[in-house]
């Protein structure tokens, strides 16, 4: 194995709010039509807002800094326009009412776009792939959820490098893992820098299956899914689980689910909500440990990896 440090000119830095993390930007398409490129067609609508869900969950739950292209909470299509820098509002207006997403507005300038017209052609004409209101709608309140998560503990939104190597660790590795998971694991029991919070553990599933992580090594502790997520209006949010006595963690197709803890199993006390309010002084930092720079840099490749390669 390699690490990140071992490579010329990794660029990492030594402070996490120093790392600005984004699936999508003003260049290249937008996260919804990088979908609608690689997605096999007969990929359902909902589907498809499932994919650009979890592609905007590892942005907002990677520590540093998330960014948000604007629109990418409501699907925001250019129509496939990889550079609409002079292709005006008819390519990149927002309809803040979420009745349209842009997409189908037919195909964009020749400049950057030419060369992949006849791809393109079939799938903007295609009422199919067309998002209706509330698909949008639904893709919105979805992001907004995963917002509160990170605002609902500190673990999400740690300060130094010192932090980060005390807290952050991922399981699922190796020659065993299961393909297509990513498992983050934000421990609090050393560093206490969230009261109500001992454990975080989010799991990242992007197969067309549910799948089930055994986690040996959080026996003992009593998780629940989040509370944001255990009101989530999102029903399949509802198929993940955890047997605690077999710290079995079972997440559905296409999901992300943030399971929390503040007790052990043999501790009677009340739960408590994790507290969006910071509670602790910074410490001071270091340089990033490589490996887990490493996970964050595979965090896209795992989602990217279930869809389909883009035909030349």
């Amino acid at each position: 194995t390699i690490t990140a440090a071992q490579l010329d000119n990794a660029g990492y830095t030594q402070d996490p709010s120093e790392t600005i993390n984004y699936a999508e930007a003003h260049d290249n398409e937008t996260l919804f039509d990088i979908i609608q490129y690689k997605a096999p067609l007969d990929t359902t609508m909902a589907d498809r807002v499932r994919m650009q869900t979890l592609g905007n969950a590892f942005v907002l739950l990677a520590q540093g800094v998330p960014f948000l292209h604007e629109g990418q909470d409501m699907l925001r299509s250019k129509s496939f326009d990889r550079n609409s820098y002079d292709s005006g509002d008819w390519f990149n207006a927002l309809d803040f009412t979420y009745q349209h997403n842009n997409w189908g507005k037919g195909l964009p300038l020749a400049q950057d776009n030419q060369g992949s017209w006849d791809y393109m052609k079939a799938r903007l004409a295609n009422p199919a792939l067309a998002p209706a209101s509330e698909d949008i709608v639904r893709a919105n309140a979805q992001t907004r959820e995963l917002l509160k998560i990170r605002k609902s503990s500190k673990l999400f939104r740690l300060e130094t490098a010192e932090q980060i190597k005390s807290v952050v660790s991922f399981y699922n590795n190796g020659a065993n893992q299961v393909p297509g998971v990513v498992a983050m694991n934000l421990k609090d029991t050393v560093a206490n820098i969230d009261p109500n919070v001992e454990d975080i553990l989010v799991v990242f599933n992007a197969n067309t299956s549910s799948k089930t992580l055994a986690i040996n090594e959080l026996k003992g502790w009593e998780f629940a899914l989040h509370t944001v997520q255990a009101a989530s209006a999102d029903d399949r949010l509802k198929q993940a689980s955890v047997d605690n006595a077999k710290a079995e963690f079972t997440v559905p197709a296409r999901t992300v689910a943030i399971f929390v803890t503040n007790k052990k199993l043999t501790d009677t006390s009340t739960p408590v909500t994790p507290d969006p309010k910071p509670t602790k002084s910074k410490a001071g930092g270091s340089i990033v440990f490589a490996q887990l720079m490493d996970a964050w840099l595979c965090l896209m490749l795992v989602v990217i990896g279930v869809w389909r390669t883009r035909s030349s």
